[in-house]
C-alpha cells in the first residue's frame, strides 16, 4: 500500500513575492538606520536633549530658588514679562544657542556629531550633580568635583557608543513643562507676580497728620549708647534731638534677622508667612494702603515692594537695567549653587541681601542717574514738606549697612570688597580684624546722624514738626564678635542682632520720654494707628505701645536660618554691654566722632607734629604703602578722599603684632596693630584710618614708624618706605597691589589652567614707576572668544600702539614704547570690541559684556 503525502503548494509566483517582500522590508529599515547614523540625529532630538539636561543643571535649580524665595523677584521689581523672559533663555535660548554647533558638525562629520553632543549632556550632567556631590563632601571640593566630572565622562562614553540612548533620550525634554508648571504654580511666585489679595479698607481718611517713618538696616543699639545705656549726644548729636522730642524705648528689639522678614513687619505690624515675599501682594495691609487715600505718599524701597506702584515717588530702573541685573544676579547665585563652599571665597559674595551683588552703594534716582544711598537718603528727606495734603513718607535705607564707605560729612573713602568676615558669615578669631570693621560701621553710623538732623530741620523749616508722627528705627542689629556671626541669631550675640534703635514721636508730642518696656518693632504699626485714632481694618501681631498697661515678659523672634518662631528671654539682650565695652575700649568715651581714629593710640600721639618727638633711626625693617599713589593727588574738595591707608611690612621678628604708626605731612595721623594673617611668609598686613584734617589738598607725604615699648618709655623707630617696581610683574591675570585699575573684574578666573580676569568696558591699568625708571617693551596675551573681525586697540600714555582685528583664542604681541613719554606713571588701556555671553562673566555692567580675557600684561 502506498502512502500519499499531502503537501501544500502556493503558486510560484506567490512564494517568491513574499520572499522578496519580507527581505526588501529588512534591507529597507537597515538602508534607513544606516542613513540615520550616516546623518546623526536630527537638530529636533538634540535640541530636545539640551533643553531637557539644561533644564535639569541650569533651570531647575534657579527656578527651585525663586520658588523659595520668591523676595528675589520683589528686590528686582520683577513682573511677568521679565519671569518670562528669564524662563525663555533658561529653557528656550540656552539650548538652543548649544545645539547650533552640534547640528551643523553632523553635516560635516556625522560620526563625531554623537561626541560633541555627549560631551555638552556630560557637562550638563556634572553641573547638575555638582550640587550634591558638593553636599556629599563638604570637605573635599575636589572629590566632589572630580566624582561630578567622572559621572559626566562616564556618560560620554556611553553616550557616543549606544544608538538606543541617543534615540530616547530626547524624551527628557519632557522635564521643562513638568518644571515650569511646578514653578508657575507655586503660590509664592503667583503672590509675587499676580497679586495675592486686597488692600485692607480703613478709615485712613479721617487723618491730616504727617506721617515720617525712616528704617535703617543693620544698626544695632549699641552702636547710640554709652556705658550707662543713655544715648551718646557727643557722637550723635541728632540722634539726642530726635529723642527730646519722642518716645525712646531703649529695650526695642526687633523681630528678625532678615531684612525681607523684618521691613514688612514694621509696615504691617504683622508676622510674615515664612513663605511670604515682601511685596504688596503677600502685604497688601500696610501704612500705605492706609493712608494712600489722604495723604501724598514719598517712598523710597530699597528691598521690599509694598508700596502700590502708582503712588511710588522713585522712578523704578528701566526695563534694560533691571533686566540686566536679574541676569548677573542669577549668574551670581547659580556659581554660588554649584561651586563647593570652601571654594566660594573668590566668588562675588552674596552676603545677606537678594540682590544687586555688586551694587557698591548707588540708587536710581528719578532722572535715571546714581546717587550715593547718603544721597538718597537726603533726596527722600527734601521732599518731605507741607504741601496741600499730608505726606507720608516711609523709607528704608541700607545704612549704615555695609560696605562701609562714608565718613561722617558723607565724603566716600576706600571700599573694601566685602565684609571682612568668613565666608560662612562669622567673625574669626583675628580683632583687629574686627576692631577696624566695627569702626567703619561706626563713622557710617554718624552719617546715619547727620541726616537725622536734616530730617528734623526739614520737617521743622515745613512747619510740620510739631504735627507729625515720626518713627526712627531699625530692621536689625549686628554682631562684631570673634567666633560669632554677623548676622544669624546664636548664642553669644542675641542682643547684637535684636537690640535696634526705636524713637516714636506721636503727633503733638514735644517733650522726650523714655520707655524702658520691652517694645518690638512689630509694634510699630499698632500704636501708629493707635495714634493716629484710625481703624486699619486688619488685626494685629503687635501690641499697642501707647497702652500703659502693657507689658511684656517674652521676646517673640522668627529665626530666618532655622525657620522657627521661638520666644526669646529679655535678660539675654543686657549682653549689648559687652559690645558697648569692646567700643569704648578701643575708642575712649569722651568726644565727637574724631575718637574713632585714635585707636591703638596708647600714648596720647595722635596729631603730634614729628618734629616735637624723638625718633630713632631707621630699622631694618620695610614697609610699603599699597596703592600710594591715592596719596599724589588729593581733593578736599571732592567727593573721595583715601582715608584708609593699607600697606604692608616685611623683616618683622619681634613675635605677635607689630604696633604702627603712620604720619601723614609731618604729623602723627594713626596708630595701628598688623594682622594675623599674612598674604606671604614674612610679610605682614596693616591698616590705618585717618581724618581729614591731616591730608592736604595735592600730594601727602607718609611716613611709617614702629612704635616700641609703651607708656613713658614708648619710642618710634623710622620703617623705611620702599616704593616696588612693578617691571617685569604681570598685572594681567591677577590684581597686583599697588596699580590701579578700571574696567576689569575684581576676581582672577580660569581659562583651561590660565589665571585670566576679564575687562568690564575697557580696561585700564595705571603703572606707578620709579624715578628713572623707563620700561622699554610691553607684552600683552590674551584670550579672545569674540568674533575675528572684532578690533583692539592698545593705547599707553595716550599713544596708541596696535590697532588691528583680533584673532580668536590665544593672542600675544609685544609692543616697544619708545614713543611713548613717561612721567612717573605709565596708563596703558586696551580697547576692544570683542563681546562674548554673560554667563563668561558675571561681574560685568555692561550689557553686551565685553568679552577681552587678558591673561599677561607686563613692562620690561
Amino acid at each position: 500500500m502506498v502512502r500519499v503525502r499531502r503537501q501544500w503548494f502556493r503558486p510560484a509566483g506567490l512564494c517568491n513575492d513574499g520572499v522578496n517582500s519580507y527581505h526588501t522590508a529588512r534591507n529597507e529599515r537597515a538602508l534607513r538606520v544606516n542613513e540615520a547614523k550616516r546623518r546623526g540625529l536630527s537638530w529636533p532630538m538634540i535640541l530636545a536633549q539640551l533643553a531637557g539636561l539644561t533644564a535639569l543643571a541650569v533651570g531647575q535649580p534657579l527656578l527651585q530658588m525663586i520658588r523659595d524665595n520668591a523676595e528675589f523677584l520683589a528686590v528686582h521689581e520683577s513682573g511677568i514679562g521679565d519671569v518670562l523672559l528669564l524662563v525663555f533663555f533658561l529653557f528656550g535660548v540656552l539650548p538652543l544657542i548649544m545645539s547650533l554647533p552640534v547640528t551643523l558638525l553632523g553635516r560635516i562629520l556625522p560620526r563625531a556629531q554623537a561626541w560633541l553632543q555627549g560631551i555638552l549632556l556630560g557637562s550638563l550632567l556634572a553641573l547638575a550633580l555638582l550640587p550634591m556631590t558638593g553636599r556629599l563632601f563638604p570637605d573635599a571640593p575636589a572629590v566632589a568635583v572630580a566624582l561630578a566630572a567622572a559621572v559626566g565622562v562616564v556618560f560620554l562614553l556611553v553616550y557616543a557608543r549606544a544608538e538606543t540612548l541617543r534615540r530616547n533620550l530626547g524624551q527628557l525634554a519632557w522635564v521643562v513643562p513638568i518644571f515650569l508648571v511646578l514653578f508657575f504654580s507655586a503660590g509664592s511666585v503667583r503672590s509675587a507676580l499676580f497679586g495675592g489679595g486686597e488692600a485692607a479698607t480703613g478709615d485712613g481718611g479721617n487723618t491730616t497728620t504727617p506721617v515720617v517713618m525712616i528704617i535703617c538696616d543693620e544698626f544695632p543699639l549699641a552702636s547710640l549708647l554709652t556705658a550707662d545705656h543713655e544715648l551718646d549726644c557727643e557722637l550723635y548729636p541728632n540722634f539726642c534731638r530726635l529723642q527730646e522730642i519722642s518716645t525712646w524705648f531703649p529695650n526695642a528689639t526687633t523681630i528678625s534677622p532678615a531684612t525681607l522678614r523684618s521691613v514688612p513687619s514694621i509696615m504691617t505690624g504683622k508676622f510674615s508667612d515664612w513663605k511670604a515675599a515682601p511685596t504688596l501682594a503677600d502685604h497688601p495691609a500696610n501704612v500705605f494702603t492706609l493712608l494712600a487715600s489722604s495723604h501724598r505718599v514719598v517712598a523710597l524701597e530699597t528691598q521690599t515692594s509694598l508700596c502700590p506702584p502708582e503712588l511710588a515717588t522713585a522712578r523704578a530702573p528701566g526695563v534694560g537695567v533691571r533686566l540686566e541685573t536679574l541676569f548677573l544676579d542669577l549668574g551670581i547665585l547659580y556659581q554660588h549653587l554649584v561651586v563647593p563652599r570652601l571654594w566660594r571665597g573668590g566668588l562675588v559674595p552674596i552676603d545677606d541681601k537678594w540682590g544687586n551683588f555688586l551694587e557698591q552703594g548707588g540708587e536710581y534716582s528719578a532722572d535715571g542717574s546714581a546717587r550715593t544711598r547718603l544721597e538718597e537718603l537726603s533726596h527722600f528727606i527734601a521732599q518731605l514738606d507741607g504741601g496741600s495734603s499730608p505726606v507720608l513718607g516711609v523709607a528704608h535705607v541700607l545704612l549704615p549697612h555695609s560696605p562701609y564707605r562714608y565718613l561722617p560729612d558723607g565724603t566716600a573713602y576706600n571700599t573694601r570688597l566685602r565684609a571682612p568676615s568668613r565666608p560662612d558669615g562669622t567673625w574669626g578669631p583675628d580683632d583687629v580684624l574686627i576692631a577696624h570693621s566695627m569702626r567703619r560701621h561706626l563713622l557710617q553710623a554718624v552719617a546715619v546722624d547727620r541726616r537725622i538732623g536734616e530730617l528734623l530741620d526739614q520737617l521743622e523749616g515745613a512747619g510740620i514738626l510739631e504735627a507729625a508722627a515720626v518713627v526712627v528705627t531699625a530692621d536689625h542689629g549686628l554682631c562684631f564678635r570673634a567666633g560669632l556671626h554677623r548676622r544669624q541669631f546664636y548664642p553669644g550675640n542675641e542682643a547684637d542682632i535684636m537690640s535696634v534703635p526705636l524713637f516714636f514721636k506721636q503727633p503733638g508730642q514735644m517733650q522726650g520720654v523714655v520707655d524702658p518696656r520691652h517694645a518690638q518693632t512689630v509694634d510699630i504699626m499698632p500704636s501708629l494707628v493707635a495714634a493716629l485714632g484710625l481703624d486699619p481694618g486688619w488685626e494685629f501681631d503687635g501690641h499697642n505701645l501707647l497702652d500703659a498697661n502693657f507689658e511684656r515678659s517674652r521676646l517673640d523672634f522668627l529665626d530666618q536660618d532655622r525657620y522657627e518662631h521661638v520666644q526669646v528671654d529679655p535678660a539675654l539682650m543686657r549682653t549689648k554691654d559687652d559690645a558697648i565695652a569692646m567700643r569704648d575700649e578701643l575708642f575712649g568715651t569722651t568726644g565727637d566722632y574724631h575718637r574713632y581714629f585714635t585707636m591703638f593710640d596708647e600714648n596720647g600721639w595722635l596729631g603730634r607734629p614729628l618734629a616735637d618727638l624723638e625718633i630713632l633711626p631707621a630699622s631694618a625693617l620695610q614697609g610699603r604703602i599699597l596703592e600710594e599713589h591715592l596719596l599724589e593727588q588729593v581733593d578736599l574738595a571732592g567727593p573721595f578722599i583715601p582715608a584708609e591707608i593699607n600697606g604692608t611690612l616685611a623683616g618683622y621678628s619681634g613675635g605677635g603684632r607689630a604696633t604702627l604708626a603712620l604720619a601723614l605731612n609731618g604729623r602723627l595721623a594713626g596708630f595701628t596693630r598688623t594682622y594675623l594673617d599674612a598674604p606671604e611668609p614674612g610679610l605682614l598686613d596693616w591698616q590705618v584710618t585717618a581724618a581729614p584734617r591731616f591730608f592736604h589738598n595735592g600730594k601727602n607725604e607718609a611716613a611709617l614708624f614702629l612704635v616700641e615699648g609703651s607708656g613713658d618709655s614708648a619710642t618710634l623707630r623710622r620703617i623705611p618706605l620702599k616704593t616696588p617696581s612693578f617691571l617685569k610683574t604681570n598685572l594681567g591675570g591677577q590684581h597686583v597691589a599697588g596699580i590701579r585699575e578700571e574696567g576689569l573684574s575684581l576676581h582672577s578666573h580660569d581659562w583651561n589652567g590660565t589665571p585670566i580676569r576679564w575687562t568690564l568696558g575697557h580696561g585700564t591699568w595705571t603703572v606707578p614707576l620709579k624715578p628713572g625708571e623707563k620700561p622699554h617693551y610691553l607684552t600683552v596675551e590674551i584670550m579672545s572668544s569674540g568674533p575675528t573681525q572684532s578690533s583692539l586697540e592698545v593705547v599707553a600714555n595716550g599713544v596708541t600702539l596696535l590697532e588691528q582685528y583680533l584673532p580668536r583664542g590665544e593672542w600675544n604681541t609685544r609692543l616697544p614704547l619708545d614713543a611713548v613719554t613717561m612721567d612717573g606713571q605709565l596708563v596703558v588701556e586696551l580697547k576692544s570690541g570683542t563681546f562674548v555671553p554673560a554667563k563668561h562673566n558675571p561681574e560685568s555692567s555692561d550689557q553686551r559684556t565685553l568679552g577681552l580675557a587678558v591673561s599677561t600684561l607686563r613692562l620690561d
